[in-house]
């Protein structure tokens, strides 16, 4: 672990040179107590060689500053590294590990990389800028080279260390308690309803859930709610039944409707829930398509 998130441990030895590194990479694929100080580093600078960064564990390795170009890491691991100010332009990251590294104020432009090797990976009260700096990155990056999967997965994390910077700001007294407290509230509002609108898997259990609980209610209360079909007669209670009126309940259409004063209420709210579970599914649907 770094015992300064700014600085390498111990005393580590500088590669003045791309070929400095090829050379170390050529001997062996653990790199250890390296200060890298090349402003640039690309694929042409080592032979165009694929297999150079691949299963390589980089360890107290410092790449700060340096803009890395075409180059593809393969299965590699980085312990302890900084990737302060650096530029990674169109490169790519498969199965590659990221611990207790810090990528503050580094750019990705047309990079490959999963924003989930980054998620955890930071402490979200001493390194908030840095956990909300990295994934609006990653997010800008998956956006502009139209990589849709990363991009949701980077948003979501993005709005969670909103939150955190949010927290931050209330600690530092930098907001006013109204303002933290209202916009904590529909942060979280966000994240459990709709997973910040970009995880359907949040929407279906909310959905399912609010199905589950309309059906017990409108079969349990059936004869206070007085359910009539189109012609004004009673409808009898059944599952089939409970379940077609609960359908048109939560859509807000159909051929039954509630004739007391406390189905009426019922059908209202059933209402409304099922049309905001149904808007909130068209926006996450639409955002999609769009991109």
């Amino acid at each position: 672990m770094l015992q300064n998130f700014f600085q390498l441990n111990g005393k580590p030895t500088a590669c003045h040179t791309a070929a400095e590194l090829k050379l170390l990479l050529t001997k062996s694929k653990n790199i250890c107590d390296l200060i890298f100080y090349p402003d640039k580093m690309s694929f042409a600078d080592f032979g165009f060689r694929r297999d150079l960064f691949q299963d390589v564990m980089f360890h107290n390795v410092s790449f700060r500053r340096t803009e890395v170009t075409g180059i593809i890491f393969r299965n590699c691991t980085f312990i302890d590294c900084l990737f302060v100010s650096s530029r990674f332009v169109e490169c790519e990251f498969h199965d590659c590990e990221f611990i207790g590294s810090n990528p503050h104020k580094f750019r990705l432009i047309d990079t490959y990389i999963d924003p989930e090797v980054f998620v955890d990976k930071f402490h979200k009260v001493d390194h908030w800028n840095i956990g909300i700096w990295v994934f609006q990155q990653l997010y800008n990056n998956a956006t502009n080279s139209h990589q849709p999967k990363f991009a949701r997965s980077a948003e979501y994390n993005m709005r969670k260390w909103e939150r955190y910077e949010l927290d931050h700001k209330a600690r530092e007294k930098e907001v006013p308690k109204h303002k933290y407290y209202w916009r904590w509230s529909m942060n979280i509002l966000s994240w459990i309803g709709s997973g910040y609108g970009v995880r359907p898997g949040f929407l279906l259990g909310w959905a399912a859930l609010l199905a589950f609980l309309a059906i017990i209610f409108n079969f349990a209360c059936w004869d206070a709610l007085e359910i009539t079909d189109n012609l004004g007669d009673r409808i009898q209670r059944s599952v089939v039944n409970v379940a077609f009126y609960t359908a048109n309940s939560l859509s807000g259409f159909g051929s039954l409707t509630p004739e007391s004063d406390l189905g009426k209420l019922a059908f209202v709210g059933q209402t409304g829930f099922g049309l905001t579970i149904i808007a909130l599914f068209l926006r996450w649907f639409l955002r999609l398509t769009l991109r």
